[in-house]
């Protein structure tokens, strides 16, 4: 009898963590941005990475820069060793038909003064959180596509982050 439950048991285990979320089924279904593939590591000790330093540090890196991604890819640090990054190409029209400002003094996508990226889309403003990536106003819309960041440490101290997709 004790086998059967342990088989059951088994058995539910598997099917729930087969089951995706809807969210996470409709995140990977954009048809907007195709399935991508980025594998960049980034050294801090390098100049050109020397905002990512400290907290609060933000870094955009170009198509040249981030292979793989369709406009570029932003990365903030949050925290000593939480870095977020994200896909520049908005997710909720075809590829090319929006544009996001880029502040020429600091060479980063420009934020509005409620810490959004605003995309122009023929006309019309689309804003996205710029710490969560989620869009703004639009449940329904698509965020910005998230990468995941892994902090790479010596003697606990973050010296290069690996952005994957």
């Amino acid at each position: 009898m004790r086998s059967i439950y342990l088989i059951l048991l088994s058995l539910s285990i598997l099917f729930l963590n087969s089951c995706e979320s809807e969210n996470e089924q409709r995140r990977d279904n954009n048809s907007f941005l195709p399935d991508n593939t980025v594998d960049i590591t980034l050294e801090l000790s390098r100049p050109t990475n020397a905002n990512l330093r400290f907290n609060g540090g933000e870094l955009f890196l170009s198509r040249d820069r981030a292979l793989g991604s369709f406009e570029g890819i932003y990365v903030f640090r949050a925290s000593p060793t939480v870095f977020f990054a994200y896909e520049l190409a908005e997710p909720n029209h075809p590829l090319g038909s929006c544009s996001i400002e880029i502040d020429e003094d600091r060479g980063v996508p420009q934020v509005n003064s409620e810490g959004r990226f605003e995309y122009d889309c023929d006309g019309q403003t689309t804003l996205y959180d710029s710490l969560s990536g989620q869009q703004v106003g639009n449940s329904e819309g698509f965020g910005l596509r998230a990468y995941t960041v892994f902090p790479q440490t010596n003697g606990g101290q973050v010296t290069s982050i690996r952005i994957t997709r």
